[in-house]
């Protein structure tokens, strides 16, 4: 639900949801809370994100990190890495962006399984976002078409669209 909100742009009501997820996550049994309450920071480090409040999505998504390390749940962690590279490519820091962003990789591994797959095709995303941001654009080509690889074999059209378009906006760069 949340992430319709975000879609609409429904920010008050995206950051209630958000809300009641960590007061959800608070009530569950210690090692489901710890997750969830993660994915929550994280989505409440993207709210901000979105909204250009950089220290405050920092600090969420410091907390979403640390939540999902004693978690252990390297999904979690994977999406606090790449959403905070993501966040410190925007402030111009691109080479902690880029070290943020192929730890996200490195923390999902070769996993096949679906979900593992996607998080990876994301820090892929995330990584050639990077090589964008520092003139490196063969570097980006290679990663947007590992990611778009995975997208099509997962038959994510939203998310193979977007990596088709980083793509092109690469190919024009490239002349």
């Amino acid at each position: 639900r949340e992430q319709i909100l975000r879609g609409w742009g429904k920010r008050p009501a995206q950051l209630r949801e958000v809300h009641h997820m960590r007061k959800h996550a608070a009530q569950m049994p210690h090692a489901a809370g710890r997750k969830l309450e993660a994915e929550a920071f994280c989505r409440l480090g993207l709210l901000y994100l979105d909204v250009g409040k950089h220290a405050a999505a920092r600090r969420e998504l410091d907390r979403a990190l640390e939540l999902a390390k004693k978690a252990r749940d390297v999904l979690v962690e994977s999406e606090a890495l790449r959403l905070s590279a993501t966040l410190l490519m925007n402030i111009g820091k691109n080479a902690e962006a880029l070290d943020l962003a192929q730890r996200a990789l490195a923390v999902i591994g070769e996993s096949v399984e679906r979900d593992h797959l996607l998080a990876r095709a994301q820090a892929l995303n995330a990584v050639g976002n990077v090589h964008v941001h520092t003139g490196r654009l063969r570097d980006a080509v290679s990663s947007y078409a590992e990611a778009l690889v995975i997208y099509r074999r997962l038959g994510v059209r939203r998310f193979e669209a977007a990596t088709l378009n980083n793509m092109g906006w690469v190919f024009v760069g490239l002349g």
